[in-house]
């Protein structure tokens, strides 16, 4: 406590077996103070041994720490009880060490405690803002991750709709194949129509002659026979 000896059997005085120490202390009551005495005994195979007294009566050393703590009397703390020996490290102190110090030796300890759950609510307040920071940064990397998917999805769809209208053109290409052909035998049939006419009235050898100019309507006729018998089949699958 005063920083002088780290066993309390240096305060024996050189040749003496024990040691004596009384305080009297107020209790607010000048007819009836507070004595606290201590007995310190030399000993030599052991801890010092120590007796207590508390105004006469003997007691421990925690009956006593109660009384003095009762009396709001702090014996560790250096701004309400400075040894000569600690000045030093009260000099020591930091600004923060000070005011709590100082707080609890103003006594009834309110202003400490409060002050206490001040610094816990503000370390609250930093988890707290840690953890929203955390949230915040885990959200945006969500988001971002949603927008990946989202494009995704959509490159997805484009290529299942191209991949739908590729199906129906591919299931569309016979009707066209067989509407040009149907074309090109109409066409055929009109120029024959016209060579038939143009010829009426020539001659049967030139009447042949005409007919074995136009022999590629016969085969696409032969060709769209096929086409007529299969396209009925894949109408229903045609948009």
């Amino acid at each position: 406590m005063l920083g002088r000896a780290k066993d309390v059997r240096e305060y024996i005085k050189r040749g003496e077996d024990s040691a004596f120490v009384q305080v009297t202390l107020s209790s607010g009551n000048a007819a009836k103070p507070t004595v606290i005495s201590r007995k310190i005994f030399n000993s030599d195979d052991g801890p010092a041994k120590n007796e207590w007294k508390l105004n006469g009566v003997i007691t421990n050393q925690t009956k006593v720490s109660e009384t003095v703590e009762g009396l709001n009397i702090q014996l560790d703390n250096l701004c309400q009880f400075l040894p000569q020996d600690r000045v030093v490290e009260f000099a020591h102190l930091s600004p923060c060490e000070l005011l709590l110090e100082t707080e609890k030796a103003l006594g009834q300890q309110e202003l400490y405690v409060q002050h206490q759950e001040l610094m816990g609510a503000k370390a609250s307040i930093a988890d707290l803002e840690r953890q929203v920071a955390l949230e915040t940064e885990r959200m945006q990397r969500l988001k971002d991750e949603k927008g990946a998917l989202e494009r995704d999805v959509e490159k997805f769809q484009q290529r299942q709709a191209l991949l739908k209208q590729a199906e129906a053109l591919q299931e569309k290409l016979p009707w066209l194949m067989y509407d040009a052909a149907r074309e090109k035998t109409a066409e055929s049939k009109q120029v024959l129509t016209e060579a038939k006419n143009s010829v009426r009235g020539v001659g049967g050898a030139h009447l042949h002659a005409a007919l074995w100019l136009f022999p590629p309507l016969g085969a696409d006729c032969h060709h769209l026979a096929p086409l007529r018998s299969w396209l009925p089949s894949k109408q229903r699958w045609i948009p």
